[in-house]
């Protein structure tokens, strides 16, 4: 998984144009998927970083680290090695503001209590329901939840103060 994503991250989109200033890990497919999900998943407080990682982990919740790593990784690929804790506590945006907060790890942790992110436990339903109906709806309805879980979790905490 780790090394398709890595390939994902490293080819650019077709037809993507490359800015200057940007790496060029943002004009990759994967970079290119997880931007388009962006606005959807901004007032959760996630940026295409992070869908890119809730996609990867889909084969399992554990692969969010590893995804993390690899997109952070590809990112920062000339620099020296640095722990992906680190990385995530400095990442910052355009304004100098920290990218990733203690909000977003909180939304992060809701989206993960509620959506089904597990691939053999799709299978799992698919083979004893006999269709695709029950997973699908296991998928969509759990993804919504966890969904809406983290946009609460993401904007009650900004308006308590939580950075």
């Amino acid at each position: 998984a780790s090394a398709a994503l890595w390939m994902l991250l490293s080819i650019p989109m077709p037809g993507a144009t490359h800015e200057p200033d940007a790496p060029e890990i943002e004009s990759s497919i994967a970079a290119t998927i997880g931007q388009t999900l962006e606005p959807i998943t901004r007032p959760a407080g996630f940026d295409w970083r992070i869908d890119v990682g809730l996609i990867g982990s889909f084969g399992a919740r554990e692969l969010m680290v590893a995804t993390m790593g690899v997109v952070f990784g590809v990112e920062d690929a000339e620099d020296d090695a640095t722990p992906l804790a680190t990385k995530l506590r400095e990442a910052k945006k355009p304004n100098g503001s920290p990218v990733y907060g203690v909000r977003t790890g909180l939304a992060i942790l809701a989206f993960f209590v509620l959506a089904c992110q597990c691939m053999s436990t799709v299978a799992a339903i698919r083979r004893e329901t006999g269709g695709l109906r029950w997973p699908a709806f296991v998928i969509g309805y759990t993804y919504a939840l966890g969904y809406v879980a983290a946009v609460l979790v993401y904007q009650v905490s900004g308006l308590l103060g939580i950075p």
